[in-house]
């Protein structure tokens, strides 16, 4: 699947701007369409980083696992999501409170109750939702696995299947992968 068609799709759902996407892979730093970018560095441990005050989104392409890679962008995707929902209080997020404390005091992934925190629980179940639904597969989040799954049922309220599947053909064309 095309990364920018997938990211353009999740930006279609998530209802927000398409952020700008910088890709690092065979000693070559470009955007989503392949022009020539600057130069980043993501820590040792992660994929890929949303910068969300920036609406950018960096990948280390040389990391990823080919298949986790939409998880890992679907999750990021979020992160844009979550601020910009906090940005814009007229959306009505119901967690935008919890989240815009949780930016104020962000605490990074060397903390050891990162996975635990709110906007983490938040994006990695719209990762597994996504995931799940698209590609039929499934991933381990070392996290509260009870928060995750309260979550991932909310968000199965919030995403329902056929808004995923108009969203998927808008952007990217027919769907098939689904039980009819």
């Amino acid at each position: 699947m095309n990364l920018k068609q997938y990211i353009d799709f999740l930006c279609d759902l998530l209802a927000i701007d398409i952020p700008k996407v910088q890709i690092h892979q065979n000693n070559k730093y470009m955007d989503i369409d392949g022009n020539i970018c600057n130069h980043f560095t993501l820590k040792k441990t992660s994929i890929a980083t949303a910068y969300p005050t920036e609406n950018l989104i960096c990948i280390d392409m040389d990391r990823a696992n080919n298949d986790l890679i939409y998880a890992i962008i679907a999750h990021e995707l979020r992160h844009i999501y979550q601020y910009q929902a906090v940005q814009n209080p007229s959306w009505k997020e119901e967690l935008s409170s919890v989240w815009e404390l949780e930016f104020a005091t962000y605490e990074d992934s060397s903390h050891e109750d990162y996975e635990n925190q709110s906007t983490e629980i938040d994006a990695w179940a719209f990762a597994k939702l996504i995931f799940n639904f698209i590609f039929r597969k499934d991933f381990t989040v070392h996290c509260n696995q009870n928060a995750l799954d309260i979550r991932l049922q909310e968000l199965t309220i919030d995403f329902p299947r056929d808004d995923i599947i108009d969203s998927y053909e808008f952007c990217i064309g027919e769907f098939n992968n689904y039980d009819a």
